[in-house]
């Protein structure tokens, strides 16, 4: 029964007090002892999570499931739950989900591995049996060679098919051949041109922004520093330059008002190249706990298109440059903030 309608019908129920949660609150018997932890999720607005240490148990209700691996990549809520535990440093051994059966901790270092890696990898058969009924188990495990033989040729067929078609249709459009590889060689009017078609500069500014959501998510203002040039700089839609070190500040400033990071995402748009640059239009929307001036801490959901660029290094790509910015606008607790309002 809502809240508002017992206060109506019957003003002498008495309501227990209401206790808010920041970051931890410690129960204990003097036999068990129960931690409720506040922690991040897109899932909903905000979440306890029961852990109890002694044991390594903690319930993550929603928040994770088995069935995840290269058929199904780990979602938003999956992702913050796990990078916040590593963040905690807890010592979990048995996850409670509220769907599925329980999940161990080689389960989580599992959810490590594929949120860190940027390429989906092919599934082994030891994660593959856990997914997959007890009898159904049994059988596999006993034919465990010959099925992956049978994978084998079924993929080497598929590649063989793949190849011909291309080949095929090649000759039939006196199209270029296609090298080993992800390289292809085209020929016109007695030009040949070599392309690399697998965007080796695309995967290194996709992993440069995974190297910086981990160091911004750890409020580690060195690395975040690290990723960018030595004379990186910022130019505001009035002409406005910020220096390196402007922007170190800004950066610290920032990070001081975050509680926590519910969500950064990043859409990279149509990369150019051009000698050792990259530029491309980028997407951003990061959702975060953020404290005010007057010290309260409300959800913070703020969004811009930027354009971006990088340079190549002797230790990689780092940010050169931010222009054109277009702010997306921001909302506070969910409404539209109005700074003036």
């Amino acid at each position: 029964m809502p809240l508002k309608k017992l206060k109506t019908t019957d003003p002498q129920i008495k309501l227990p007090a209401v206790e808010v949660i920041a970051d931890k609150r410690r129960f204990s018997d003097g036999i068990v002892t129960l931690d409720l932890l506040n922690v991040p999720s897109p899932h909903v607005d905000e979440i306890l999570v029961p852990f109890v240490p002694s044991d390594g148990i903690v319930y993550v209700a929603d928040g994770l499931t088995r069935d995840f691996g290269p058929w199904r990549r780990p979602t938003i809520d999956e992702r913050t739950f796990v990078r916040h535990f590593k963040q905690l440093g807890l010592d979990i051994r048995i996850v409670l989900p509220g769907h599925g059966p329980p999940a161990l901790q080689t389960d989580l270092e599992q959810y490590w591995r594929l949120i860190r890696e940027p390429v989906m990898r092919f599934a082994s058969l030891a994660l593959l049996l856990k997914c997959l009924p007890n009898d159904l188990c049994s059988v596999i495990r006993n034919q465990k060679e010959r099925i992956m033989k049978s994978l084998w040729l079924i993929a080497g067929a598929v590649l063989a098919f793949t190849c011909s078609i291309r080949l095929f249709a090649q000759s039939q459009s006196s199209q270029s051949p296609v090298l080993p590889g992800d390289s292809k060689v085209k020929v016109k009017d007695g030009k040949t041109t070599v392309r690399d078609k697998s965007k080796p500069v695309r995967k290194a500014i996709e992993e440069w922004y995974a190297r910086n959501m981990e160091a911004f998510e750890a409020k580690d203002v060195a690395a975040i520093m690290a990723l960018r040039t030595d004379d990186f700089h910022t130019i505001t839609l009035d002409d406005k330059v910020n220096t390196r070190a402007d922007m170190e500040t800004r950066t610290i400033r920032f990070l001081e008002r975050i509680d926590h990071f519910i969500l950064q995402d990043n859409q990279i748009g149509t990369i150019e190249v051009e000698g050792d640059l990259a530029s491309a239009d980028v997407t951003q929307k990061t959702v975060r706990m953020q404290r005010f001036p007057d010290g309260t801490l409300h959800k913070v959901e703020a969004g811009a298109v930027q354009r971006e660029t990088w340079r190549k290094t002797a230790e990689g790509w780092k940010l050169y440059r931010v222009d054109n910015i277009r702010d997306g606008g921001v909302l506070v607790d969910d409404k539209p903030y109005k700074p003036n309002g």
